[in-house]
């Protein structure tokens, strides 16, 4: 959300944030498809869609909107104009499938290996 947003800094339930703006992917994407599962009956106003996750997060810091995204996304980003924090009382998880040959290439084996819950 952005850094001035009057719950920056809270812990919020998806409950707290559904009369915000909020800026996702369009319908059928990954991750607008995990906002509206872990939104259930919220009617979330989504103002803006992109599939470009650093688009997203310029239009969040621009104060258009909040958004959902991988904490990966923001691992790498440092932004002042940017308040991150964790959704309460939900969490997303995103089921990912490896087809690999029976004897994988070491770099299959590191990459099988990254993608292992830790």
């Amino acid at each position: 959300m952005p850094a001035g947003h009057p719950r920056a800094g809270s812990r919020n339930r998806l409950a707290d944030l559904a009369g915000d703006q909020w800026i996702s992917s369009a319908r059928g994407v990954a991750n607008r498809t995990c906002l509206q599962t872990l939104a259930g009956d919220l009617a979330l106003h989504v103002a803006y869609e992109t599939t470009d996750y650093e688009v997203i997060l310029e239009l969040v810091a621009a104060g258009l909107g909040i958004a959902l995204v991988p904490a990966s996304i923001l691992a790498s980003r440092r932004d002042n104009r940017i308040a991150v924090g964790d959704l309460v009382g939900t969490r997303a998880a995103r089921e990912v499938h490896l087809v690999h040959r029976k004897r994988p290439t070491p770099l299959v084996a590191d990459f099988i290996d990254l993608l292992q819950p830790k």
